[in-house]
């Protein structure tokens, strides 16, 4: 959480800093983030900063900043959020904590095929919300989804364990931990994922959120509609699916 009202600038010096202030449980943490690493400092009720806290041009702080109306929102959130028992939206996220998601909204029969596929919403667990980023498992014979491309969203994944292959229009190639994915919006290149080793296998995909759009299955007489953060599986030609052959 950044808080600009409070007039404190960052340091000069080869890294670009932000500084900021963090209220949890009635306590208040100075922080910067820059791109020489992650800083943070618990502030003593008398303002004093403990701890160094590179980009803060002062020690002392103004004990105003204990004031939860004069916190920005973001810091209010994080406390709230505490008080529920969730804990405070922090950078660094735990893995563990984000819930696995098995099988997928398909219609039949398709749905039944994704009970071996795990899917984690890291990046709705991290507060973000211009793209999603999730962390997908597979187990062994599993695939991702079910061949397709967008019209306006752009997808990139990387593996970051086991051993996959990728399969669209071109054939089946095969991946590694550390290869790389990149799905342009609008290339209407089919693909999916799939585990065809004796091994569980994960990567992380990231894609564009769009207000509406639109997603083809060229498997299958289907696409996917979307507005907002919901979809509607239809035919091809817009009529409504009971259940594809």
């Amino acid at each position: 959480a950044i808080s600009s009202a409070l007039g404190y600038r960052s340091g000069a010096g080869k890294c670009e800093r932000q500084a900021g202030f963090v209220f949890v449980a009635r306590q208040v943490f100075a922080r910067t983030r820059s791109n020489c690493g992650h800083f943070i400092a618990r502030v003593a009720p008398s303002g004093t900063i403990r701890g160094r806290i590179p980009g803060l041009r002062r020690k002392t702080l103004p004990r105003s900043i204990f004031r939860a109306d004069f916190l920005p929102e973001a810091t209010r959130r994080d406390e709230q959020r505490l008080l529920r028992g969730e804990g405070p939206l922090m950078p660094k996220i735990d893995i563990d904590a984000v819930p696995s998601r098995a099988g997928s909204g398909y219609p039949a029969p398709y749905g039944a095929r994704f009970e071996g596929r795990g899917v984690r919403s890291v990046g709705d667990a991290g507060g973000l919300t211009q793209f999603g980023a999730k962390l997908v498992t597979l187990q062994p014979g599993a695939m991702s989804s079910l061949r397709h491309w967008h019209e306006k969203e752009d997808e990139f994944l990387i593996v970051t364990d086991g051993d996959l292959t990728l399969v669209d229009d071109g054939g089946a190639v095969p991946l590694a931990p550390g290869d790389c994915c990149a799905f342009p919006a609008g290339e209407p290149n089919g693909h999916h994922v799939v585990n065809r080793s004796d091994a569980p296998g994960t990567f992380l995909v990231v894609g564009s959120r769009i207000e509406n759009e639109v997603g083809w299955y060229p498997d299958i007489d289907m696409k996917a509609v979307f507005e907002g953060r919901t979809v509607c599986f239809v035919r091809k030609d817009g009529s409504a699916i009971e259940e594809l052959e």
